[in-house]
């Protein structure tokens, strides 16, 4: 039964790669392949974004500059402090502005919900459909963010890109 399957599933594989060409294809196996980076990246982000918070708490205004806050806050095992996993700078959103890894920016604990830690993912460019951010939709700048990542996306694909 699981030999079938491997068979069915390697003869679909084969004929999606006649189907849809050879390049559509090692598109796709490259985002399986950086599937973990981006669930590590993921994961990051969101460490940060809460060392950034407790950071926050019960402190006056606080000056971030990503690339010093990841060195100084985070550990980090094996990897550049502050990069993620496709060896980019984390950067901060904030105020609908996307802030350099080393540009610094003064947030207070009522900032706490208008802020992202980003990655520009796998294609190293902000703004691009593989981006990733610390939070979902939970306010009005980052709201803003991924509209307009996602208007990118569509716009990319009615040029024919994935």
């Amino acid at each position: 039964m699981i030999v079938a399957i491997i068979k069915a599933a390697s003869l679909l594989a084969v004929g999606y790669c006649v189907v849809g060409g050879a390049d559509k294809t090692k598109e796709q196996l490259e985002n399986i392949l950086a599937l973990p980076k981006r669930v590590m990246t993921v994961h990051e982000l969101k460490m940060i974004d809460r060392q950034i918070v407790y950071e926050l708490i019960g402190s006056g205004p606080v000056s971030i500059e990503m690339t010093k806050f990841c060195k100084d806050a985070i550990s980090w095992n094996t990897r550049e402090p502050g990069t993620d996993y496709w060896g980019s700078p984390y950067r901060l959103f904030y105020n609908r502005t996307l802030y350099g890894e080393h540009s610094p920016v003064s947030l207070t604990y009522d900032h706490s919900d208008q802020f992202a830690v980003f990655s520009a993912g796998q294609d190293q460019k902000p703004y691009t459909p593989d981006d990733l951010t610390s939070k979902g939709e939970e306010s009005e700048d980052v709201k803003f963010l991924v509209e307009k990542i996602e208007k990118v996306a569509a716009q990319a694909q009615k040029k024919g890109k994935p």
